[in-house]
């Protein structure tokens, strides 16, 4: 299989796979969906190289590359955040201690309610959160990425 379709192939599975579980009722964090940015991102240029790869090959591989790589950076940062290894954002947390005046207090408790806090994981497989997940697939697959670049240039 050409590499170009393998990632495009492994990423929309990603993708259809966190899709399925928002609709199952798993509902995400918002760091939970900036880590799908990546994915979308290498979606569309594997999908473009497929097509185009002999006028854009030497920067879309190396492009795809670093959204790997930053897609295993930002999905270690949220595990670390849902491990307690470190502390998240604070829009990682409900603010209850910031309700100022009672003429807002059913707007903000119907906003704690639809709250998903960044810092607990609302699925586990194994032990492994979603971000513990996607930081192992992100990193495997910049792993391939990487020796299939430093493949081709030899």
């Amino acid at each position: 299989m050409k590499p170009n379709l393998f990632i495009f192939f492994v990423s929309v599975c990603v993708i259809i796979f966190v899709h399925y579980l928002e609709y199952i009722g798993f509902t995400p964090c918002q760091l939970c969906i900036y880590q799908r940015w990546p994915w979308y991102l290498i979606i569309f240029l594997s999908f473009v190289s497929i097509f185009y790869n002999k006028r854009i090959y030497p920067y879309n591989k190396f492009i795809i590359f670093l959204f790997f790589v930053g897609s295993a950076a930002y999905a270690g940062w949220h595990a670390g955040i849902e491990w307690a290894f470190w502390e998240g954002p604070s829009t990682c947390a409900t603010g209850t201690d910031k309700i100022e005046s009672h003429d807002d207090l059913l707007e903000n408790i119907q906003s704690i309610q639809s709250f998903v806090p960044c810092n607990e994981a609302s699925f586990r497989f194994l032990g492994l959160s979603l971000a513990g997940y996607n930081f192992i697939s992100s990193l495997i697959m910049s792993i391939y990425t990487f020796l299939f670049l430093r493949n081709e240039n030899e």
